[in-house]
């Protein structure tokens, strides 16, 4: 038996290799004979497996909390047309003021006398 006991992260490593991979030889020598780390590693695989669990839980429940409304993409749609026509309108109502006021400042105003 080794003297140094594997560290955490080497253990979960481990726990986490890869089907097909190859493991570290030294830690699954090291678990086979101390049963110490082979309890560690047990609850590490009980807490991964409790990890997952929670995490599709949280992960289920935020994406049904932020997921978008129905009909939403239609609604955006729908002002952002009616904002461009209501640009369209004032632009027009704008431009017809302006020729008002042009005639007005035209026919109130005394023509300027010319330079000379």
């Amino acid at each position: 038996m080794a003297l140094l006991h594997p560290s955490t992260r080497r253990l979960r490593e481990w726990l986490e290799t890869p089907p097909g991979a190859e493991p570290d030889a030294g830690v699954e020598e090291h678990v086979s004979h101390c049963e110490r780390c082979a309890d560690e590693l047990e609850a590490l695989d009980a807490m991964t497996a409790e990890e997952a669990v929670e995490t599709s839980e949280v992960e289920l429940a935020l994406q049904e909390v932020l997921a978008p409304p129905t009909g939403l993409e239609q609604r955006i749609e729908d002002r952002i047309e009616a904002a461009l026509l209501a640009r369209r309108d004032f632009k027009l109502l704008a431009g017809l003021m302006g020729v008002s006021i042009e005639t007005a400042r035209l026919l109130v105003e005394p023509p300027e006398e010319p330079r000379s």
